[in-house]
């Protein structure tokens, strides 16, 4: 026996896309470790230049 559905039922790729894009969105609104490693980007320091003659 099997209990009723209650509501639409989306089909299963469209809700690992929707959940997968608000991970997403979570993701880039904090800064963490795994943003970084999403975006592939790293905060780089200025190299020091020579000095002026």
């Amino acid at each position: 026996m099997t209990a009723p559905l209650v509501g639409p039922q989306e089909p299963l790729l469209a809700t690992f896309k929707r959940r997968k894009l608000a991970l997403f969105g979570h993701v880039t609104r904090h800064d963490s470790l795994f943003k970084t490693v999403l975006h592939g980007t790293l905060k780089r320091e200025r190299s020091p230049s020579r000095p002026s003659e």
